[in-house]
């Protein structure tokens, strides 16, 4: 095993221990992402040879989109309404409603300029309606239903 594939799974590694114990601090875990990855192009990039240029980028840029991939579960785990609620009921609890995790997340969608909440009626914004293209055609491309 050569020594960028040693450094390639252990920082693989040690991103995913990270993400498991640091929890729901993001600005934590992007800080020790951050610090994690720049010392693997560091310590990477100086013993690099010319000819194992390509599969160095590759294993950056795979590990970045790993961090990125990260970060897009935790978002998922803490901000949907229907595990929030599962997690909810898990524990005994049956005092969130439906409505309510509804509401904080047209709440968001408000904060973040998605959406624009008029008499009980929601209207994408113009930054909304980009994001919803965007979406769109990621679920497209990626053929998700």
């Amino acid at each position: 095993m050569s020594f960028l594939e040693t450094y390639g799974i252990g920082a693989f590694l040690l991103l995913s221990f990270f993400f498991l114990v640091i929890g729901s601090r993001p600005i934590l875990f992007h800080l020790i992402c951050g610090i994690l990855l720049c010392g693997f192009v560091f310590i990477t990039g100086q013993k690099l040879e010319p000819k194992s240029l390509a599969e160095w980028t590759v294993y950056t840029i795979g590990l970045v989109l790993y961090w990125f991939g990260l970060t897009i579960v935790r978002i998922m785990l803490t901000r949907s309404v229907s595990l929030n609620m599962l997690n909810t009921f898990s524990g005994g609890e049956v005092s969130a409603s439906p409505s309510e995790g509804i509401a904080t997340r047209l709440q968001d969608a408000q904060n973040f300029g998605l959406i624009s909440l008029s008499n009980e009626q929601c209207r994408l914004t113009p930054f909304g309606k980009l994001i919803a293209f965007i979406v769109a055609t990621s679920y497209w491309i990626l053929r998700i239903k």
